[in-house]
């Protein structure tokens, strides 16, 4: 009951999260032990590319962007299962006004979908240059 107090439908709420959220994964690019700042940007702008998409198939079985199935498999956050709407088949007004708390929270999610599926994507392309380089060393 208190985050419902507090977070729904909150904007500065959820302004401060982003922004907290953000600085500490600017303060890992300013550190660049794991990724640095350009490798975030490139990650943001794969994120931004892919969202259309995302949306497009969030009630979807089948998915035909790698970014998207990058997100659904690692489940970072995911919004369709945080509103509760995945595999539903049918909506009817009864449900979708039980669900008025998760719904209501869907501005937070959605800064957390972004900052912790950007930092994904960042981190797997990390992963992967660091990857041929070694085998390319070989």
């Amino acid at each position: 009951m208190a985050s419902a107090k507090f977070m729904m439908f909150n904007l500065y709420a959820d302004i401060n999260n982003v922004t907290i959220g953000l600085s500490n994964i600017m303060g890992e690019t300013f550190a660049k032990i794991y990724f640095s700042g350009n490798d975030y940007l490139k990650a943001v702008n794969i994120y931004k590319s892919s969202m259309f998409k995302f949306m497009r198939d969030i009630f979807s079985d089948t998915i035909n962007d790698l970014t998207c199935v990058i997100i659904k498999l690692f489940y970072a956050v995911e919004i369709d299962k945080m509103l509760d709407f995945a595999n539903k088949d049918e909506f009817n007004l009864a449900e979708i006004l039980a669900k008025f708390n998760t719904i209501a929270d869907s501005m937070k999610s959605s800064g957390e979908h972004f900052m912790q599926n950007t930092a994904l994507i960042t981190m797997i392309k990390s992963i992967v240059y660091l990857l041929i380089m070694m085998v390319n060393e070989l």
